[in-house]
């Protein structure tokens, strides 16, 4: 295992190839990428999607994850109408 390797002390895995960016223009590194495979119910063909792993390096200080694009106050209520955010 290689120095930098030892050093990674959190793991993020996404399947969505924009939020594996963002974490990447921060720092992250990529691990490693694979493509994960599953069958719906009924009758569908198989499906496949990468999915991504990203670490964190200890010798980057810190973890650093990124910011939300959105913030949203979803209220204590059910009332989906009293939903507000901030675009």
């Amino acid at each position: 295992m290689s120095e930098y390797l030892k050093n990674i002390i959190e793991i993020f895995e996404t399947k969505s190839y924009k939020e594996a960016n963002e974490y990447l223009k921060i720092g992250w590194i990529l691990l490693d990428k694979c493509i994960v495979s599953y069958y719906p119910e009924g009758n569908f063909p198989k499906h496949e999607q990468m999915k991504y792993i990203l670490g964190w390096n200890s010798n980057l200080g810190e973890i650093i994850k990124p910011q939300p694009k959105y913030i949203c106050d979803i209220p204590t209520e059910d009332k989906i109408e009293d939903i507000e955010c901030d675009f």
